[in-house]
């Protein structure tokens, strides 16, 4: 005997049983907080080599190491992640170097010139933030009329005739700065190393709105079983 039961392509047994479920919303929400912790993981790795290549390059001589920029080098401008970390490998190295003057009792400054280091990362004085900064100085110094060395006269001038507290107001520089963290070492320090510019918070924004909308779409995937089209 033939069987002419047609096969169903309804929601399989269990389908019913998740959506049946007093534990159904739960488990949608689980779903969908797994689906949010992947692509918020794969954005947060975006750029990074994976750490099973960086454990093989740590095994690597320093000469190795400097072959590897010509090979293994992809983006050329700097992110916001990379500028932190850095700072971070900075302040331990210095670090270790005044304990390493200590513990020999050897000046630092004979240290560091003995490694080859000089004083590139100098704080910018107030003078050079108020050239930077002040309105009436710009104009001053873009006063083509008058020579260059008149223009720094003139601005000198405008830089004396501010009050004292005035001139500390152009302590702080415009733009995005790094945000010293609550209990952060080195938050002093770290006015050294300027502003980040916001073209790198620009693009920091629009990886999250990015992935913002990509788990928006997960959510509705997740909601009708129907997913969309990911862009």
């Amino acid at each position: 005997m033939i069987d002419h039961t047609q096969p169903s392509h309804g929601p399989s047994s269990t389908d019913n049983a998740l959506s049946t479920s007093p534990d159904a919303p739960a488990l949608a929400r689980l779903l969908t907080s797994s689906s949010v912790s992947t692509i918020n993981n794969a954005v947060a790795k975006i750029g990074l080599t994976d750490d099973a290549t960086m454990a093989e390059f740590e095994k690597k001589t320093l000469r190795e190491l400097r072959d590897l920029q010509s090979t293994h080098i992809i983006y050329r401008r700097l992110d916001l992640d990379i500028k932190i970390e850095a700072q971070n490998l900075y302040f331990d190295y210095v670090k270790k170097q005044h304990l390493l003057s200590l513990k020999h009792q050897r000046p630092f400054l004979a240290l560091t010139k003995y490694l080859g280091q000089r004083r590139t990362r100098q704080k910018e004085s107030t003078w050079h933030k108020f050239m930077k900064h002040d309105t009436s100085a710009q104009a001053a110094l873009h006063n083509t009329e008058k020579n260059i060395g008149q223009r720094n006269i003139e601005t000198a001038k405008l830089y004396n005739q501010l009050d004292p507290s005035l001139r500390d107001g152009h302590s702080n520089t415009e733009g995005i700065t790094l945000e010293a963290t609550s209990g952060d070492p080195n938050a002093e320090e770290r006015g050294r190393f300027g502003k980040i510019f916001k073209s790198d918070e620009k693009l920091r924004d629009e990886v999250k709105s990015w992935a913002g909308q990509v788990q928006l779409k997960m959510a509705c995937w997740d909601a009708d079983t129907n997913p969309p089209a990911i862009s």
